[in-house]
């Protein structure tokens, strides 16, 4: 295409000399050469680009990007894509002040765009507007290179690499091949990881060896996230910081086991695994569905996470995970009588402990109050989604509670979830006669709570060999 464009220059030239030539009307010959000059300007433009993509390319066949050792064939990949973009916004600016100065009305402003002063004027009057604030942060990418093509990363909890980078947005590769684009200022603004930066290998974590007498992974499935780390078990505390990933859309059996397993790379952990799991667990399958898909009815979870990860792992309702974390080591620890474990969360989940021994499996959430189930009226997610107030969340979760109390007459409430970050917004309003405290571990109790279900159930017999049938024969 380039080759035709080039050979179209010479005709365009003698065609705009000859209608000089010929008598024709005045007014037929300004139009037909104002024509014929503007496209001789974007033939010219299109050859100009044209000529930086070839030079890139010659540049970029001296390296390979699909080799071990690739840091500095993706440096100068980035450098010379960033690059190319930046001399594609160039000529597209000559190129539209060059048409604009073949107008009379409008040939001053060509002028003044093509003049010294006009270009600075424009970078000086975009200054203030995000768009030149994201063109500048992309030629900042290219010149320190915080990112490079193919580097890995972990941007909003995401696993990813890179996989394109333009002068507004990266887009990044997720490891279940789902697409993040995110501006480009983001990796200039805001903290990130990057586990290429210095070299072509993976560097990261890797948790062996600590505490391992008392160290285990425990993973926490909820409606949104799936979260995990590994814990001291003695203690109830992580060993990590806690990695977090976004639960997949629809949450079925096999997208949730790749992503279970990814938490387990993330650790390179080879123990054994607790998780907690938002439905009733019976023998390791699952009997119901209210927070995820209906496929999972009748999975044995268990066993299909053992194949994603090739480790041992431990099962248990999410609630009856993260209740005997908050009496170990939290809000419950000492406590005797009747204590509820109430987690309000995307649903509402409950574990219930009479002198310190677990009731499992209660799933309160699913009483029926004011017509519907509990947890569509209590739920955590329920004052987000309604926009309801402090004041008007707490009337639902005290109507819940009363409820509740009206059955079990426990001794003591311990309520969890991601609102208790702020309780004193909503526990003072709560009118329930039994004493109601918040727990102590929030959203670490889940992954606390799975790994002591793992440290309590280490001496069943050993993992039978994976299926090679692989996820879907376990149903």
């Amino acid at each position: 295409m380039a080759g035709r464009a080039a050979r179209l220059l010479l005709p365009i030239l003698a065609l705009i000399l000859g209608v000089e030539t010929r008598s024709i009307p005045a007014a037929l010959q300004d139009l037909l050469q104002t024509g014929l000059s503007l496209f001789l300007i974007g033939t010219a433009a299109f050859l100009l680009y044209q000529s930086v993509k070839a030079a890139e390319e010659l540049v970029l066949q001296r390296y390979r990007i699909d080799v071990s050792d690739n840091l500095q064939a993706r440096a100068v990949y980035t450098q010379g894509t960033v690059a190319r973009k930046i001399a594609a916004a160039v000529i597209a600016l000559f190129t539209v002040a060059s048409m604009l100065m073949l107008f009379e009305p409008v040939r001053q402003l060509g002028t003044s765009i093509l003049a010294p002063a006009g270009i600075a004027g424009i970078i000086i009057g975009f200054a203030a507007q995000q768009s030149i604030a994201t063109l500048l942060a992309g030629l900042q990418i290219a010149v320190t290179q915080p990112i490079r093509l193919d580097d890995v990363v972990i941007v909003e909890n995401e696993w990813g690499r890179i996989e394109d980078i333009t002068l507004t947005y990266v887009t990044v590769r997720i490891w279940d091949q789902r697409r993040l684009v995110v501006p480009i200022t983001y990796f200039i603004e805001k903290p990130f990881q990057n586990w290429t930066r210095t070299s072509a290998e993976i560097l990261g974590t890797v948790y062996r060896g600590v505490r391992a007498r008392h160290a285990l992974l425990g993973i926490d499935v909820g409606g949104t996230g799936i979260k995990g780390a590994p814990v001291d078990t003695a203690t109830g505390a992580l060993l990590a910081d806690r990695f977090r990933l976004r639960t997949p859309r629809p949450a079925t059996p096999e997208r949730v086991a790749e992503t279970v397993a990814a938490i387990v790379t993330h650790f390179e952990w080879r123990g054994a695994v607790g998780c907690g799991f938002p439905a009733v667990i019976r023998h390791g399958e699952v009997c119901t569905a209210a927070n995820i898909d209906e496929g999972w009815i009748g999975t044995n979870a268990r066993s299909l996470f053992e194949d994603a990860t090739g480790c041992t792992v431990t099962l248990a309702n999410d609630a009856d995970a993260a209740g005997p974390a908050e009496i170990a080591f939290g809000a419950g620890r000492g406590r005797t009588g009747v204590v509820l474990v109430v987690t309000l969360g995307t649903g509402i989940g409950t574990a219930l402990f009479v002198d310190g021994r677990l009731v499992p499996n209660t799933e309160l959430g699913h009483i029926e109050l004011r017509g519907k189930d509990a947890e569509r009226y209590a739920a955590g997610s329920v004052r987000v989604r309604k926009g309801l107030t402090w004041k008007q969340w707490a009337r639902r979760v005290d109507r819940y509670l009363v409820a509740i109390h009206a059955l079990l007459w426990p001794d003591l409430i311990v309520v969890g979830g991601g609102a208790v970050k702020k309780h004193e917004r909503f526990l003072p309003l709560l009118t329930v006669e039994a004493e109601v405290v918040p727990a102590q571990l929030r959203n670490e109790a889940g992954i606390v709570g799975a790994a002591l279900a793992a440290s309590r159930a280490e001496g069943r017999p050993p993992r039978r060999p994976p299926s090679r049938r692989g996820a879907r024969a376990h149903r």
